[in-house]
């Protein structure tokens, strides 16, 4: 309701808007149970706050250093705390709702969990990893504890330490204000530029339909400094988050053959073994040629004067919106069949 109640507009409730939030839910509640079977392996009882943080401060370092994955989230949850606080006061509740759900769900499920669960499972001081985790998800809650107080009360609950000093409820703890001098802008665009190598990657994966379970070979050509620093240092991540062994070519190197991505920054080349690529290549074929059927089929039936002026409005775009998708794959296909030398 309170992602719907932007002002000067009726509140719309329909059964899709409570089945999205009841998924964002799960997914809250997934990561506390992530959160916590790491606490039980790693033999963490609880967050040990000896005062409850009022201002967002900097993550735990590794040997004087943070890792770049707390680097971003850190700053993220900085800015999204900048914004909650100035939604609340401007009493534009909707936009709380929509900075909580987008940080929790976008960035800290999809991104910051993955990549913790990754180091914490690579052994190496899963302390600070877990303690830098459990810091962000506090917070967290903190900042959706308004939002959504009944969810929040019982995790918090679950995750902190208990002590004297501590507040009894999430209720009276203090709100999270942002800390101005913690922008790490660096951190942040240098994870960017990881998600998108593993974006890249994952998306010619789909493209050329290889199997999740499957680790394939590619190869990484960095075309700046920055994408040049990120393959060196989160190499083993890319390659975790992707299923994807990687090797980093010199970008003056000639392109090895394979199904590839580029932006500015980087090209991303997967290789497939001679039996794999006659093989996608022989799919790619009879993929385009049952697109191609499909594809004049439509054509036949929307040039119909008789078919267009009996059939009803809700079908003649329903036509229209598959025709599209259908040549929007066939040229997918088209292109992922020249990339393999079809």
């Amino acid at each position: 309701m309170l992602r719907g109640a932007a002002p000067g507009t009726d509140i719309v409730l329909s059964e899709e808007r409570i089945v999205s939030s009841r998924a964002f839910a799960n997914k809250i509640w997934n990561a506390a149970r992530f959160i916590v079977m790491q606490m039980e392996k790693v033999g963490v009882d609880g967050l040990e706050l000896s005062d409850m943080e009022t201002h967002i401060g900097p993550p735990e370092g590794i040997e004087g250093e943070a890792v770049l994955e707390d680097r971003w989230i850190f700053h993220r949850l900085n800015e999204t705390a900048d914004k909650i606080n100035a939604a609340q006061a401007a009493y534009r509740y909707h936009e709380v709702a929509d900075a909580a759900w987008a940080f929790l769900w976008d960035e800290f499920c999809d991104w910051y969990v993955e990549v913790k669960k990754l180091r914490i499972q690579q052994g190496e001081h899963q302390h600070v990893h877990l303690r830098n985790l459990l810091r962000v998800f506090e917070f967290s809650l903190r900042l959706l504890h308004p939002v959504m107080p009944f969810l929040t009360e019982e995790l918090w609950q679950r995750l902190l330490r208990r002590h004297e000093r501590l507040p009894e409820s999430i209720c009276i703890a203090p709100f999270p204000q942002p800390h101005p001098e913690r922008a790490d802008a660096e951190g942040v665009a240098r994870f960017v530029l990881l998600q998108e190598m593993a974006q890249a990657a994952r998306a010619l994966r789909a493209d050329q339909k290889v199997d999740p379970k499957q680790q394939i070979e590619g190869i990484l050509y960095p075309t700046s400094k920055a994408a040049a620093e990120v393959a060196k240092r989160e190499l083993a991540t890319l390659e975790a988050l992707t299923n994807t062994k990687f090797e980093v070519g010199s970008p003056s190197n000639e392109r090895a053959a394979g199904s590839s991505r580029a932006t500015n920054d980087f090209e991303v080349v997967l290789k497939l073994s001679g039996a794999q690529a006659d093989a996608m290549r022989t799919r790619l074929r009879k993929e385009i040629e049952q697109l191609g059927k499909v594809i004049d089929s439509s054509k036949k039936q929307l040039g119909s004067e008789v078919f267009v002026s009996k059939a009803p409005a809700h079908v003649i775009d329903g036509i229209r919106a598959k025709l599209g998708e259908y040549e929007a794959q066939l040229a997918k296909s088209v292109e992922a069949l020249r990339a393999l030398g079809g």
